[in-house]
Parts: C-alpha cells; structure tokens; sequence
C-alpha cells in the first residue's frame, strides 16, 4: 500500500511540473503590443518618444521627444504604403506614415509633423482613417545582376532589350528598419549587356534594399 501511495505521490508531482512547466512557456509567449490595425495585418508594438534623426521628411534634422511607434508587419506582403492615425487626447491628431516594409519586418517611425509626445497624452487608434495597401515584393531576379559597393549601386542588363529598374531601400539599424520613409532609384533604359551605376549619398551600410522592379 505504501509503494502504491508513494507511486501516486510521484505521478501527482510530476503533473504538477508539467502543468507549471506549461504555464511558464505561456506566460513566455505573452506580447506586450499597443494596439493592432488592419484587421491584425499590423501590430504597433509600442509608443514611445525618441529624439534622432528625424529622416520621415527625407532630411537629417535632429529632433528631441518626438512621438514614435514601432509597427511590425504582420501580413504575407510588403506593406507598399500605410497610414496610421490616432486621435490624441480625443481632439487632436497624430499621423504614422510607413512605406515599403517587408513581411514580417518591423519598423520604427516618428509622427510625420515630429510632434512631441507629451507624458500625458492618450493615443486611440482612428481606424476609419488609417489606410493601408500591400504588394508582392522580390529582390531577384533573372533579367539583371545588382551589386553594391558602398554608396554605388550597380545594375547589370541581362536580357536582350532595353530594361529599367527601379530599386527601393529603407534605413535598417538594430535589426529594424527606420523610418517610414522609403527612398527610391530608377535605372533607366539600360542598354542589353550593359551596366549602369547610381550614388547616393542617402544608401550606405545602414541601409537595406528591400524591393526591385523592372520594366
């Protein structure tokens, strides 16, 4: 009888374990996010301030205790373009403009006016508002040869009539992308077997192309 209890006592713990075991995975899995939008497409992981380069305009102007969210992309697509606006404090407006985020990429974005995130400010999501649209995204492909040496792209054509590409590239840092703002170089009519080649002063190592086109 009391091998038999303690044969007991032993399976109960080790539930019990188990069950604790469980539990704590769960519990690992939890996200802390601030809101969702699209249908759950997006999820804007927090709000914050943050003071940097505000690039949202193209610019390098340095900004301090702007408002700032960090949206990650939760659908199949790129995000081509999306428009996240909030009421703030029920009267006025805040707007998150993010362009050209691969799937399952996450980004961080200031407010597009750089508007200073007060401690007391309540964000709601304005879902009417907001718009969004998503597209098939590549960066390869069979009809050219792209290569980058530091700030320079290099396009090679390699089918047998005139072709232009379009590249677009975003700011990457920390393991996400920055800023909304996606910046955009067109190579035109490059001659079949020909290589044209592009600098900019924007593309460096902290950037990442994240679509390539053609025509």
């Amino acid at each position: 009888m009391k091998k038999v209890i303690c044969i007991f006592l032993c399976i109960a713990m080790l539930f019990a374990f188990a069950s604790c075991k469980g539990k704590n995975i769960k519990e690992e899995k939890k996200e802390n996010i601030f809101c969702e939008a699209d249908n759950g497409m997006l999820t804007v992981l927090s709000l914050d301030s943050a003071s940097g380069i505000f690039v949202e305009k193209g610019n390098q102007d340095n900004v301090k205790g702007v408002a700032t969210i960090i949206v990650r992309n939760n659908s199949k697509q790129m995000l081509e373009y999306g428009k996240i606006v909030f009421r703030v404090n029920d009267i006025e407006r805040a707007e998150f403009i993010v362009n050209g985020l691969p799937a399952g990429e996450q980004c961080v974005v200031m407010e597009t006016t750089a508007r200073p995130l007060e401690k007391d400010d309540v964000y709601k999501i304005n879902i009417d508002d907001s718009m969004f649209s998503y597209c098939d995204a590549s960066t390869e492909s069979e009809k050219y040869t792209l290569n980058v040496e530091g700030s320079t792209i290099k396009v090679t054509n390699n089918t047998d009539a005139p072709l232009t590409v379009r590249v677009a590239y975003k700011y990457y840092k920390d393991n996400r992308y920055y800023g909304g703002i996606c910046f955009r170089g067109s190579f035109e009519k490059i001659a079949p077997g020909k290589t044209m080649e592009k600098t900019s002063n924007r593309f460096n190592g902290n950037c990442k192309i994240v679509s390539i086109t053609t025509e």
